[in-house]
């Protein structure tokens, strides 16, 4: 159990930074260079991102729910990149259909 807890802050963690790079993707500076670098660099990491979502799909309800608190701002974050590649947006649907969705409609029961 330990390892799968290590796994999905390991996840959160590449989510963050993902989401850091492809969401400060505009470049402040205006350089064509610069924007080039920030373009490669999340097309560079979005192989990883894509399997990190992967990872967190794949836990159990009840791991994930544990863990949901630690990875929503991640994942929220993801939703708000404006330059994510296609890939990324769709495995983040996916997350948000087969585990945060049922999250959310198991809580609203509960209250």
């Amino acid at each position: 159990a330990g390892s799968r807890h290590r796994l999905a802050s390991l996840a959160t963690r590449i989510l963050r930074d993902f989401a850091h790079v492809a969401g400060g993707g505009s470049n402040a500076g205006g350089s064509n260079v610069g924007a080039q670098q920030t373009r490669d660099e999340i097309n560079a990491r979005a192989p990883l991102a894509v399997d990190a979502l992967k990872a967190l799909a794949r836990f159990s309800d009840d791991l994930f729910a544990e863990k949901a608190e630690e990875a929503f701002p991640a994942l929220t974050a993801l939703v708000r990149c404006e330059h994510a590649p296609a890939e990324v947006s769709r495995v983040l649907g996916e997350v948000f259909t087969a585990k945060i969705g049922p999250l959310v409609i198991g809580s609203l029961g509960k209250s």
